[in-house]
């Protein structure tokens, strides 16, 4: 019986394996997209080359559509579209990894005057920002600690991975995309890839650098990633 199980275990990963090398053939073969790919003995460390390689790639992408003046962008939201935007597919390759990463043109052309939000603020007025002492956390948990380490959008991507791998959070997501946004601590960045703020999570946010109340409605025009915490 055991034997079986493992047959079949076996039978499905090679499955899997054929189907993600099949879509990666796909996505090369496209006009649509841009991809890069690396093989590494370590694999977070081969995904993480895969997609400064991509980068570049839409750096050299975006020069050319520069020169045709057939885009304005700039490059902080190109970058910024890109460690948004970006998929991966992983897979094994001998007793290595395969990292390829990819992201579609359309989603990182922007023009200038696009706001890169994914941020639907309510037209309500803005929250009045004062200060609650009895909120102050007197010790804030790891995650928070490594979310407000951050300073570039850029630096997000690799961040909630290794907090998800660590199991300090449970999942993350565009805000967007979120079910119930309360139930999310929310990292606020802008469209020069800065992270503004992290909100906690609750319908009664605070502000964890400033420690004061604070809430989506001051950040309008912002995009934002909601991040679920371990209990």
């Amino acid at each position: 019986m055991l034997l079986l199980v493992l047959q079949a275990l076996t039978g499905s990963y090679a499955q899997q394996t054929e189907e993600q090398k099949k879509e990666i053939n796909k996505i090369k073969k496209s006009s649509l997209y841009l991809y890069a790919e690396t093989t590494m003995p370590d694999k977070e460390e081969a995904m993480m080359t895969a997609i400064d390689m991509l980068k570049d790639e839409a750096q050299r992408w975006v020069s050319e559509k520069k020169k045709k003046q057939e885009t304005d962008v700039d490059w902080e939201v190109v970058m910024t579209n890109v460690t948004q935007s970006y998929n991966k597919i992983e897979l094994p390759r001998g007793n290595m990894y395969r990292a390829f990463a990819y992201v579609k043109k359309s989603d990182i052309i922007t023009g200038k005057n696009v706001i890169v939000s994914d941020v639907e603020m309510p037209d309500s007025e803005v929250e009045e920002i004062t200060e609650d002492p009895a909120s102050q956390p007197a010790e804030q948990p790891e995650a928070i600690k490594r979310l407000l380490a951050l300073k570039m959008y850029d630096e997000v991507p690799a961040c909630v991975e290794t907090l998800k791998k660590e199991g300090l959070i449970t999942e993350y997501n565009r805000y967007a995309s979120l079910s119930n946004p309360d139930d999310y601590v929310l990292i606020i960045y802008n469209r020069a890839g800065e992270v503004e703020a992290i909100l906690s999570e609750g319908a009664e946010r605070i502000n964890m650098r400033t420690l004061q109340a604070d809430g989506v409605a001051n950040y309008k025009g912002r995009g934002a990633i909601g991040v679920k915490l371990s209990k």
